[in-house]
């Protein structure tokens, strides 16, 4: 009898053992899951701004381009006199 009382309690503990286990296990990756959804999010967000900020950068290095050129042809000009 008392071995069978020591039986169930230990079929009990590896039982309950193996549920946490499992249910930790999921929480886990539930988790795992929330931290990759959240990471593409802010991965999005990241892209559109440097999207924007490379736009941004684009439009200045042509304005400064620009300028430059007009400056090199008024010294052309004027080393030509």
């Amino acid at each position: 009898m008392e071995k069978s009382i020591k039986l169930g309690l230990a079929s009990m503990m590896i039982a309950s053992s193996v549920l946490f286990i499992c249910s930790t296990s999921t929480e886990k990756i539930e988790q795992a899951e929330e931290n990759v959804v959240d990471s593409k999010n802010e991965l999005k967000v990241e892209k559109e701004a440097y999207q924007k900020e490379l736009k941004e950068y684009r439009k200045n290095a042509e304005k400064r381009i620009s300028e430059n050129e007009k400056n090199i042809s008024e010294f052309a000009v004027i080393g030509s006199i």
